[in-house]
């Protein structure tokens, strides 16, 4: 709440109305109500506060839409709506209720809140007829401070371009499959109470986060955030916590569990157990979504909610994965091998970092999207969503395509999908090598586009790699992203 209200230049007192998370539970509305007086002091008393979730429920992923669509309205006519059956108020939850009935209000703005498991916690600020006072973009350069791997070949950075140099394969067999699995338990990062209430997934964030961090000398806090970017999810703790109820019935459900099922709770696990406490999200734009995390922490910094922002991806495969990936048909012809992986990068603020005494790695100069706007499952043939991207990232980057001579592909051992990178790749940047760690370490779905950064950037980091160079990463939707990456002490364009 208060960066939201820092961001859109309001004060408190501005304050009209509040559509709170209000999910009428014992623990949740007194936490929200502790909130919102640390957030907004005295001015709370004077702003009147209610629940959607009363009339409509609780629409989980839906909710915070259509609460931000109720506070709109009540912006545009100036009503507060009620909260339903609200008779008898907790006591501790000491706010100015609109019981019952809507209320007239005067009021320019209002806050609008939704929380989640995992610790995403949301709050917009919307105004009605305000001065626009809104916070600018800066011009805050990006760098890479740190890296952090768990593949197949191992748990460190160093493992992973050790197997990529040499081509060594690491493959286990599952479910008659050949496929990369990760053997880190986190037993030496995470005491054994920690360790059993985490599933995998977590497991691996939480271990490849702190690498980067420990490899960055960066200790984590209010403004250090999150990112983590997932495909397939928790499906480890999906299928322990679904199986009882097709066993038994609905009372076989396990409490303790369901905490773990939602696609966020690795980030939660990330933040809870390494102190990054600041912006936090979790993506799953397909294979993308790894390399996604970059780019959209590089606007939190950008847009100075944060100094720092670990982009982090994982993925645990189980056998009943494995299972409907080669039910697809996509272990079809050999040369394709799922994977499983943990990836993590910390990028921050240049000047911040250059302050706490740490030697950046490489500049993230720029990204690029596009969509190929064909449907799931449908990819370009001729890569033109894949050229666009990368078009789009050289240019934000103010780099020439003429000037790259190193680029890190998504290939994924579909001929169809890497044809088409290799067409649109070739229309652009002809010149430049091509690197791709997919036909090494296997395909780690939203990882494999991190894991290729982090390789990236120790080229860079060495010498290895001379110039601005691109990693591509693109999703079976036919969303593509591009990365454009530098030295560190180089002046380059703005992004």
């Amino acid at each position: 709440m208060q960066e939201a209200l820092r961001q859109a230049g309001v004060s408190a007192s501005e304050v009209g109305y509040l559509n709170s998370h209000g999910t009428g539970t014992a623990k949740n509305d007194p936490a929200e109500t502790a909130a919102m007086r640390r957030a907004l002091g005295e001015d709370l008393d004077q702003i009147r506060v209610s629940s959607t979730k009363s009339m409509i429920g609780h629409l989980l992923g839906a909710a915070g839409a259509s609460e931000a669509m109720v506070t709109v309205k009540a912006l545009q006519t100036q009503t507060a709506p009620p909260t339903a059956g609200l008779v008898t108020p907790d006591p501790v939850c000491d706010l100015r209720h609109v019981p019952i009935e809507a209320q007239p209000m005067e009021t320019n703005a209002a806050i609008c809140n939704n929380f989640a498991f995992g610790g995403a916690n949301a709050s917009l600020v919307l105004t009605r007829d305000h001065e626009d006072t809104r916070l600018p973009v800066s011009d805050r350069r990006v760098v890479l401070t740190g890296l952090g791997a768990v593949t197949s070949a191992g748990e460190t950075v160093s493992a992973l371009e050790e197997a990529v140099a040499v081509g060594e394969q690491a493959f286990t067999e599952v479910e008659g499959q050949q496929v990369g699995l990760f053997t880190a338990t986190g037993k030496e990062q995470l005491a054994p109470r920690v360790r059993r209430r985490m599933d995998r997934l977590a497991i691996g964030s939480v271990v490849a986060a702190q690498s980067a961090l420990e490899h960055a000398d960066h200790t984590a806090g209010e403004r250090t955030g999150i990112i983590l970017g997932t495909e397939i999810g928790p499906m480890d703790v999906m299928e322990r916590f679904a199986q009882p109820l097709f066993d038994e019935d609905p009372s076989a459900a396990n409490p303790a569990l369901f905490p773990n099922t939602v696609y966020n709770a690795a980030a939660g696990q990330v933040a809870m157990n390494l102190g990054c406490v600041g912006p936090t999200t979790t993506l799953t734009a397909g294979r993308a979504a790894g390399a996604l995390t970059l780019s959209m922490g590089a606007q939190e910094i950008r847009r100075c909610r944060a100094d720092a922002i670990l982009g982090t991806s994982a993925e645990a495969l189980t056998p009943s994965v494995v299972r409907g990936l080669r039910d697809l048909g996509l272990f079809d012809g050999g040369d394709w091998h799922a994977a499983e992986g943990a990836a993590s990068v910390l990028i921050e603020d240049r000047d911040s970092a250059l302050e706490r005494g740490a030697q950046p790695l490489a500049e993230l100069l720029g990204t690029g999207m596009a969509s190929d706007g064909l449907g799931i499952g449908s990819v370009s043939a001729e890569g033109e969503g894949l050229e666009r991207a990368v078009r789009d990232g050289l240019q934000r980057a103010g780099v020439s395509a003429q000037d790259v001579h190193h680029v890190w592909v998504d290939l994924k051992g579909s001929a169809g999908s890497d044809a088409a990178a290799e067409s649109a790749l070739g229309r652009v940047l002809p010149q430049a090598q091509r690197h791709a760690s997919r036909p090494v370490l296997g395909d780690s779905f939203a990882v494999g586009g991190l894991l290729d950064v982090v390789l990236a950037a120790g080229a860079i980091s060495r010498g290895e790699a001379e110039g601005p160079v691109v990693v591509t990463t693109s999703s079976s939707n036919g969303f593509h992203l591009a990365l454009v990456l530098g030295a560190a002490e180089a002046d380059h364009g703005v992004s």
